[in-house]
């Protein structure tokens, strides 16, 4: 019972640090696209 709440833990740990990278990774794709779109409006 004590392996099978620590396994759970365990994937809820996982599946915590999967979204925050997801979310970061969103957040990185969001701003080169804003950084890009913004130098094309300045330069062309």
């Amino acid at each position: 019972m004590i392996q099978a709440k620590k396994a759970l833990a365990e994937i809820h740990a996982l599946r915590q640090n999967g979204v925050a990278l997801t979310k970061l990774e969103r957040f990185r794709t969001r701003f080169i696209n804003l950084v890009i779109d913004t130098a094309f409006k300045v330069f062309l």
